[in-house]
């Protein structure tokens, strides 16, 4: 999680910086989680519950590309 740090900086622009700095990094820090489990949960479906690990180890830190291509296409994985 980059750019915490930047919060002070921040929190000098606003008109209450206690209220809104910190709300907005809780919803940040939710956001970013709720992302995670999404994605996790997206590449256990294309991969299949029993097969996850399989998968992962076969195609290495190349699997979501994998996974893409496979189901969307090379169009989409060229995007992506």
């Amino acid at each position: 999680f980059v750019g915490f740090e930047q919060a002070p900086v921040y929190a000098e622009e606003t008109s209450r910086p206690q209220i809104v700095v910190s709300r907005v990094m809780f919803l940040a820090v939710g956001y970013a989680a709720l992302f995670l489990a999404i994605s996790s949960w997206a590449l256990t479906v294309a991969a299949g519950p029993g097969f996850i690990a399989d998968t992962s180890l076969k195609e290495g830190p190349g699997m979501l590309f994998g996974l893409t291509e496979e189901r969307l296409g090379s169009t989409f994985t060229d995007v992506l």
